[in-house]
């Protein structure tokens, strides 16, 4: 990457809640914007207004307060991520997203599959390899 990379730092009077909100806005009224033109690109700009990192947010908050709120927001958006389960950074939330809601529900089918996947997809030798890991690695299997 050839362009300078500033750095920004949040505070309690510059959170970065907003930054997530306002690129949420931007993208749900640009569907609005497309829709008459093309009918899949309004859907995606859709499901990334429901960005990963808001339902990785709710998560948290649920396991921190246990409101409603928030969990209810986990399960009600966890169907707009994409099926990708194998990737975890700092603009893809989908493993996590899977693997800490699988530790308070073990009784879910919503979240325990691809929390599975993730973790067997980061194993030695596992059939869909996808990731490098160190020799020190292991595998706890959510059942």
């Amino acid at each position: 990457m050839d362009t300078p990379r500033t750095t920004y730092a949040m505070t309690e009077n510059k959170p970065g809640s907003k930054v997530s909100a306002e690129i949420a806005a931007a993208l749900a009224a640009s569907s609005m914007v497309f829709y008459g033109f093309d009918r899949r690109y309004p859907k995606l700009l859709l499901r990334r207004a429901s960005r990963d990192e808001l339902i990785w947010a709710a998560a948290w908050l649920h396991k921190a307060t246990k409101a409603n709120y928030y969990w209810n927001y986990v399960t009600q958006n966890i169907h707009s991520l994409d099926s990708v389960f194998a990737e975890f950074g700092w603009d893809a939330k989908h493993a996590g997203i899977n693997i800490l809601p699988s530790k308070f529900v073990l009784d879910s089918s919503l979240f325990r599959p691809n929390a599975n996947k993730f973790v067997c997809s980061v194993l030695p030798e596992p059939p869909t390899k996808s990731v490098t890991y160190s020799s020190r690695s292991v595998c706890y299997i959510i059942k």
